[in-house]
């Protein structure tokens, strides 16, 4: 063959080639361009009329520096068939109000399968949330259990999610975040005036199925908590769910309804007097209950104080209680009214609201986060919170009878259902933690 033929044959075929590679360029190219024109969404955490239901996992995510602008985890959504602890169906909700007693829903979630929320307002200004992740299993990590905050830095509109970091204390040396057995619960969390912030929270002493009461912990950033200390030791029972306000020049504890423990510094309290804190009853039925402290705040111009009361009934929904002096209440609203109530108009609710919390904001509004059901929790739950449980809630909650000998009982609160890490490792309110 004639080199010229054999040279113009080989430029052909190197033409060939370029158009190919060209080709299989370009074709790179446009799904590159397909793959940045439609990115992956982010989740949206408004919510809709039907719930999510728990399904698939997501990759491991790994614990980010207490700085960083990012969250630890995302929050859970929807219901955990596999869970029989009906704890792991509550979920919590956001509403804001004008004035701190009349309140509309937001249709925000925080978290489902999550519980006990303090909302607080940091140094910054920032809006957090501190609750207890119940369980997450599409996180495929340990998140069962554990305490969390939410943190916003626009008034409640997008929040990050970190979890605590908190130290044991001396005497409940397994009662710690991360891999605590259990960790610290019921989060109660303050601003002091010096920048610091003080947990409060629920730990079981010196054994995991030793007395749980209160402790206090200390940090500078709000996310990692050392130096426990507890506030006191239980005379009688147990002490759960800590709600702390200072009036006046000293420092109140209350553990669920009880009469509140004292105290000059916020750290080393008195024992509280026995009976329970319950100004105002309210009827379920034929029997009177006495409501269920959920948050205190301290109000300005003219100084008072708020308490937002919740009657744990399907029913009874919140309240508000106010006092110039921390010793003298007034309801704020009639016997038929209610801050927030269980409505059918309410799709993202179910079955009945619990643990309000409340904060004023910057621009002078508030905004609560509280506690309901998931819709569509199984009946088998909701059943499972009746009858016996409910007898065992009256024993704390309903106003003493004479005739009946004082019993041996917690401080704070059972019959809500609730059967959280602690409970069911020191046998605390066994009716809660029946599966």
């Amino acid at each position: 063959m004639p080199k010229s033929k054999i040279l113009i044959l080989g430029g052909i075929g190197i033409l060939f080639l370029f158009i190919a590679f060209l080709g299989a360029f370009l074709i790179l190219k446009n799904s590159s361009y397909q793959l940045q024109k439609f990115p992956q969404q982010p989740i949206n955490y408004e919510l809709t009329s039907k719930p999510t239901l728990f399904s698939e996992t997501t990759p491991p995510q790994n614990l980010t520096p207490t700085t960083s602008k990012s969250s630890d985890f995302e929050p859970c959504l929807g219901i955990d068939n596999s869970q029989t602890n009906p704890i792991a169906y509550h979920r919590i909700l956001l509403a804001n109000s004008k004035d701190g007693l009349h309140f509309t829903r937001m249709n925000k979630l925080i978290s489902d399968r999550a519980s006990v929320p303090d909302i607080m307002i940091d140094k910054e200004g920032n809006v957090r949330i501190y609750f207890v992740l119940i369980t997450c299993k599409e996180q495929s990590q340990d998140l069962n259990n554990i305490p969390v905050v939410a943190i916003s830095t626009d008034n409640g509109k997008n929040w990050i999610y970190k979890k605590l970091i908190v130290e044991a204390p001396n005497d409940a040396f397994y009662c710690k975040a991360p891999g605590g057995s259990p960790s610290p619960v019921d989060p109660e969390v303050l601003l002091m005036p010096d920048g610091t912030y003080r947990l409060y929270a629920t730990c079981p002493q010196n054994t995991p199925q030793g007395t749980p009461m209160t402790y206090v912990f200390f940090s500078n950033d709000g996310i990692y908590f050392s130096g426990a200390k507890h506030t006191y030791i239980p005379a009688d029972g147990i002490a759960l769910d800590p709600v702390v306000v200072k009036f006046g020049q000293t420092w109140n504890l209350f553990n669920g309804n009880s009469n509140p423990a004292t105290s000059s510094d916020g750290i080393t309290f008195s024992p509280p007097n026995k009976g329970i804190f319950c100004p105002f009853k309210f009827k379920e039925g034929e029997k009177e209950k006495c409501y269920v402290i959920g948050d205190a705040l301290t109000l300005e111009n003219p100084l008072g104080y708020r308490i937002y009361l919740f009657g744990d009934t399907p029913t009874e929904g919140f309240k508000s209680i106010f006092s110039p002096d921390g010793k003298n209440w007034t309801m704020e609203q009639k016997s038929n009214e209610y801050i927030l109530t269980i409505t059918p108009q309410a799709t993202e609710e179910y079955h009945k609201l619990m643990f309000p919390t409340v904060a004023r904001l910057s621009d002078g509004t508030y905004l609560m986060a509280y506690e309901t059901f998931i819709p569509g929790t199984p009946s088998k739950i909701i059943e499972s919170l009746s009858l016996e449980k409910e007898k065992e809630g009256e024993q704390i909650f309903s106003p003493p009878q004479q005739s009946t000998p004082p019993l041996k009982k917690p401080v704070g609160k059972c019959g809500d259902g609730i059967c959280d890490s602690i409970e069911k490792t020191t046998n605390t309110c066994p009716l809660d933690c029946l599966k």
